[in-house]
């Protein structure tokens, strides 16, 4: 939600600072949120779900990073490559990540490993990839003055 906040302001001002400053908040509150999910999580695991639900708890640590990365990779995407003209590279973070997807799927079928855990990995490496990917282009084209973080 705060992207879509954002998101305006700097298309028209193209204020790469404001975006940095919100890529900061998002990176900490993130931080904070994922380790209160690893640490805390099989707590609530526990509330929503009683004994039920204990294989849970390790699916939940796996995905937990997934908070910060796609917190991260929606700003570098929208507010950074979308907005300066590089469609075409958002286009490709997207695709990168859905073909490491489906890819991962296929590796983790043929070696008969296919579980919810094995999926939570390939999905938090999934948005890993598009991550590295946009914050790449990012660099090599100093599409933010100065260093992100």
């Amino acid at each position: 939600m705060l992207n879509q906040v954002i998101f305006p302001e700097v298309s028209r001002s193209l204020n790469m600072l404001l975006v940095k400053r919100m890529i900061r908040v998002v990176a900490v509150f993130s931080c904070i949120f994922v380790l209160g999910v690893f640490f805390l999580g099989h707590y609530f695991v526990d509330i929503v779900g009683g004994g039920e639900l204990s294989s849970a708890k390790s699916v939940l640590k796996c995905l937990s990073p997934v908070i910060l990365f796609s917190g991260i990779s929606f700003f570098l995407g929208n507010t950074v490559l979308i907005v300066k003209g590089f469609v075409r590279s958002f286009n490709i973070s997207v695709m990168l990540g859905a073909l490491f997807y489906v890819l991962g799927i296929g590796v983790l079928y043929y070696l008969d490993e296919f579980s919810l855990g094995s999926v939570a990995i390939l999905n938090t490496g999934a948005m890993l990839a598009i991550l590295l990917y946009r914050w790449f282009v990012i660099e090599k084209y100093s599409l933010i003055k100065n260093k992100l973080l």
